[in-house]
Order: C-alpha cells, then sequence, then structure tokens
C-alpha cells in the first residue's frame, strides 16, 4: 500500500528533474547572431555597414554536447549557468587546439543575461571592433 502512494511521487520528482533539464532561460544550447539592434536607428552608415559585415561572420551555434561552430572556426564550451568559455578547436576545418593563440587557437568568455535572452562575449580582439562593443559583443537568440 505505502509503494503505491509512493509511486506518484516518485514520478513527480522524475517529472520535475525531466523538466528542469529543457531548454531554459539560464541555457546558451541554440544559435546566437549579433543584435540586430545595433543596426538599427541612430547607427551611422559606416557603423551599419561594419556591423553588418562582420554579423554575417560572428554568429554561433551551442549544442548539448558541449561543442559550438561558427562561420568558420567551431569548438568546445563550457558554462556554469552564467558564464561561458569557449575555446577554439578548428578554423576553416583545421585543428588548432594544440596552436598557440596566434594561429587561432583563441579563448572567448561570455555572460548569459539573467532573462536568458543575451549573451555578451568578449572576443580578444575587441580592440578593433567599434566602440559599442567595448564591453563585449551582444548576441541574441536567432529567430526561428
Amino acid at each position: 500500500m505505502v509503494a503505491m502512494k509512493a509511486l506518484p511521487i516518485a514520478c513527480l520528482f522524475a517529472l520535475l528533474a525531466i523538466a528542469g533539464c529543457s531548454h531554459s532561460s539560464g541555457d546558451v544550447v541554440g544559435s546566437w547572431v549579433v543584435d540586430p539592434s545595433l543596426t538599427g536607428p541612430g547607427a551611422s552608415p559606416e557603423q551599419k555597414g561594419a556591423l553588418i559585415g562582420f554579423a554575417s561572420t560572428f554568429h554561433f551555434e551551442f549544442k548539448p554536447d558541449k561543442t559550438w561552430v561558427g562561420a568558420i572556426t567551431e569548438g568546445t564550451y563550457t558554462f556554469d549557468g552564467t558564464h561561458l568559455r569557449m575555446k577554439t578547436t578548428k578554423v576553416l576545418g583545421q585543428d588548432v587546439s594544440k596552436a598557440p593563440a596566434a594561429a587561432g587557437a583563441v579563448e572567448m568568455t561570455g555572460e548569459l543575461s539573467s532573462d536568458g535572452k543575451k549573451l555578451i562575449l568578449h572576443p580578444p580582439f575587441v580592440n578593433v571592433l567599434p566602440d559599442s562593443m567595448n564591453g563585449g559583443v551582444p548576441l541574441v537568440r536567432k529567430p526561428g
């Protein structure tokens, strides 16, 4: 009799555990693109052109197996709920996992907003980006 009463409770805990593993606001899994609002009203034509060009190659898909794929790079990542650390392992299909940073084996960090809607990445080349990205490159989830 006690086992019969415990079964629904055990099922409830299992259901809650499964729901907790699904995609949530504290998760980076999925496709991310440069925030399109950066090219909106107030941006000069030069800023828009530079950002549109940059955005065409600066997008990432984070997979559940802790790997990511970008336009010309791919690698692995760790994520603790807020902070992201990305390590490049391939550039244009070539293994750079054991190469020095100058050869493309770069690491990048980032933070996910508390609502899970914005991911700020800090690439090592931030000094060549427009001033609007001095604090990092804002990404949003790709629509659709």
